[in-house]
């Protein structure tokens, strides 16, 4: 959020990038993160949590835990 007009972002504005990303690189190829605490600067925890919970609610369960959890498992294992 913090990339989007911090005082007056919409989160329709963010959802719109969602698409492009995962139509681009598909869920193998994305994972979840934050730029928490640099997110504050344009919301609290709760608004910048409800935010990143919007992005995945079109996907099924399997396709949800791939985005939020098995990715980044498999990225720490990595390093």
């Amino acid at each position: 959020i913090t990339e989007a007009d911090y005082r007056a972002w919409a989160q329709q504005e963010i959802i719109t990038c969602f698409d492009p990303v995962l139509n681009s690189f598909g869920l193998q190829r994305i994972l979840y993160s934050s730029d928490w605490p640099v997110c504050l600067v344009a919301g609290n925890y709760g608004k910048v949590l409800q935010q990143d919970e919007e992005f995945p609610k079109k996907l099924s369960y399997e396709e949800s835990n791939i985005f939020f959890k098995k990715m980044r498992k498999e990225f720490m294992i990595l390093n």
